[in-house]
């Protein structure tokens, strides 16, 4: 049995190669730049998605993990290995 009598066989499709977005002039493609408005519109998306997940995580869990990174920086303190300082 192949491919074609099975109905999967591949078939050729057009490619179209474009950018999305514009990318910042001499970045090398690395960085996106996006309009003032949508980059807004963006950064208040993340903001209010943070916000969510901070309020969905019950209040038992956020110390637990407080806890959690406190004993394991306190483990790691002074070697090289050293976990990064929190963001938050």
């Amino acid at each position: 049995m192949s491919a074609e009598t099975c109905g999967t066989a591949l078939e050729a499709v057009e490619v179209v190669n474009a950018e999305l977005v514009e990318t910042a002039p001499g970045a090398g493609g690395n960085v996106t730049v996006y309009a003032p408005a949508a980059a807004a519109v963006l950064a208040a998306l993340e903001q209010g998605a943070e916000e969510h997940l901070e309020k969905a995580r019950p209040r038992k869990n956020q110390v637990s993990y407080a806890r959690d990174w406190a004993l394991w920086t306190e483990f790691h303190a002074g070697s090289p290995n050293a976990p990064a300082p929190r963001c938050r």
